[in-house]
């Protein structure tokens, strides 16, 4: 049985998540041990996998969920296509920072400032997709539906991964949960 088969919902994207949320981990890590050339290509490579991210999300999931779910509190479209453009830009302000100099430790600490915000935003998007925008999606579509979109996500996406491993590589270990076998 090929592993996609699976994938029954869209709570599977949690992994996502995780993995995404780890990598953001250990670029702060690295900026806190001023190793700014490692942070810049931590940062390089998470703004990377979240533009998937998030480009899969609004090919594939949030036009389905913006047509079908109807009015759900603190959940539309509008605020998740709002956070994905936010965070993106605090990714790139992050990167203009790193790239430009190598910062003093006074710098590192007002950036790590902003960086813990776009962390806090992350935190607080990964919730709302896990707590409402996920189980809705997982209501409003048929088995058959999850099935197509969740593959469709996944071509986009890349493999869901388990949570990125803590080693000192800059790229995460393709260990996929789910997707083509």
């Amino acid at each position: 049985m090929s592993r996609e088969r699976l994938v029954e919902s869209f709570e599977a994207l949690i992994s996502c998540h995780a993995g995404l949320m780890r990598l953001l981990e250990r670029h702060m890590e690295a900026v806190l041990l001023l190793d700014f050339s490692r942070a810049s290509e931590l940062l390089r490579h998470f703004g990377h996998e979240m533009r998937r991210h998030i480009e899969a999300e609004e090919t594939v999931i949030l036009p389905v969920f913006g047509d079908r779910a109807g009015p759900v509190p603190g959940c539309t479209s509008d605020v998740f296509l709002a956070e994905h453009r936010k965070m993106l830009s605090m990714i790139d302000d992050g990167l203009a920072v790193l790239s430009t100099k190598s910062p003093t430790p006074r710098e590192a600490l007002t950036y790590l400032d902003k960086a813990f915000t776009l962390k806090h935003l992350v935190e607080h998007h990964d919730r709302r997709e896990e707590n409402l925008l996920y189980p809705w999606m997982d209501r409003i579509t048929t088995s058959g539906e999850r099935g197509a979109l969740l593959r469709r996500f996944i071509e986009m996406n890349g493999p869901l991964l388990e949570p990125y491993a803590v080693s000192e590589t800059a790229q995460p270990p393709q260990r996929p949960l789910v997707g083509p076998s």
